[in-house]
């Protein structure tokens, strides 16, 4: 059992973020947000931690809250994770983390889109770009009977 106390005498308490992590494209898997506290300080301290996941046209679906006490001179990286994570999308992520009125907040746009998906897409471009080939082709092939 850890018991907390607070003592007469000088204290220090500060904190800093050092790393955050959101990320950006994602090929499958849950959305997954990280970030590393530090407590430099000679106190326990509270940090806060919340995820919030947006549809892009603004709707809420998926929201978590956490906070976690550090003690002195240790380190403390969280992890949070929508784990019911649609297969494909698009999404506006915000993640803040604050300790001691230092605050990290970013909101990213995040998309989830599957290999097969980039795969199809390529090869749909392909085709696309050899139909116009042969298109532009005959059209000149035309042009040039025409003439003469």
């Amino acid at each position: 059992m850890v018991v907390y106390g607070r003592s007469e005498g000088e204290t220090e308490e500060s904190a800093e973020i050092v790393e955050y992590n959101v990320p950006g494209f994602l090929l499958n898997g849950p959305v997954s947000v990280n970030s590393l506290v530090k407590n430099t300080g000679n106190t326990d301290i509270e940090a806060k931690y919340k995820l919030t996941v947006k549809s892009i046209f603004g709707g809420e679906i998926y929201n978590a809250e956490e906070a976690h006490n550090l003690l002195p001179d240790t380190s403390r990286r969280e992890q949070l994770t929508w784990e019911n994570t649609q297969i494909m999308g698009i999404f506006q992520v915000n993640y803040r983390v604050e300790s001691l009125g230092e605050v990290k907040d970013e909101t990213r746009l995040v998309i989830i889109l599957p290999l097969y998906m980039i795969i199809i897409f390529i090869i749909l471009l392909t085709i696309l770009v050899i139909w116009i080939i042969i298109l532009v082709r005959k059209r000149k092939e035309r042009k040039s009977r025409l003439v003469v």
